[in-house]
Order: C-alpha cells, then sequence, then structure tokens
C-alpha cells in the first residue's frame, strides 16, 4: 500500500500544483524532477552525472544536497520578495529538484556528517 501510495504522489501533486498555480509551473516542476533524476545517482551513495557538492570543515563533512540548495533558493526568493519577478516555470523547475532529491533518496537529510 505504502509503495503504491509513494508513486502516485508525485503525479498527484503535479496535477494538483497545475490546477492551482499554473500550467508553466506544473511544466517548471516536472522539468526540474527530470533533470535531477537525469543527473543524479541511481541510487543512494552512487555517485552521479554531477558530482556533489561537499565542503570539509575540520571534522566534520557539509554535503550540500541539490535538494537543500534548491529549498535554500527558493526560502531566499520568497524572503527576498523578488518571487514575483520570476517565471512560474523556474519557480516549479526549483520546486521539483527539492521533490525529487527528498522523494528519491534514503539519505536527503544526511547534511551534516562525521569525517
Amino acid at each position: 500500500m505504502w509503495r503504491f501510495l509513494k508513486k502516485a504522489i508525485f503525479p498527484i501533486s503535479l496535477t494538483l500544483s497545475g490546477y492551482f498555480v499554473s500550467f508553466l509551473f506544473c511544466l517548471g516542476i516536472l522539468a526540474g524532477y527530470l533533470s535531477a533524476k537525469y543527473c543524479s545517482g541511481k541510487r543512494t551513495g552512487v555517485r552521479g552525472r554531477i558530482k556533489s557538492l561537499i565542503i570539509s570543515l575540520g571534522r566534520w563533512r557539509l554535503h550540500l544536497h541539490h535538494w537543500f540548495l534548491s529549498y535554500l533558493s527558493v526560502i531566499f526568493i520568497f524572503v527576498s520578495g523578488i518571487y514575483s519577478s520570476l517565471p512560474h516555470f523556474f519557480l516549479g523547475f526549483l520546486g521539483g529538484l527539492t521533490f525529487q532529491g527528498i522523494y528519491c533518496f534514503r539519505d536527503w537529510y544526511k547534511i551534516v556528517k562525521n569525517n
């Protein structure tokens, strides 16, 4: 049952966002999801087409996941108030990147790791 619900989340959320926000936002989500899916590793721990951004800070490693960077971008956009001047497609694209990173990987929450 859970596997079915997990697989149904993306199409349902995509349909609802297209209905409530805009068609371009919906296309942006789809484009962000598919581009992240193409560029990231096939599964958790496998290197993707684009190397992960990891910063060493003494005995700690800061893993800046693509979903985390796009989420921070969305937060910055809304806090700074520039969201009204950006295309809906771009905001959807960032949302698709965020969704893919959280939805497809088991280690999405592991940002700070011990070296």
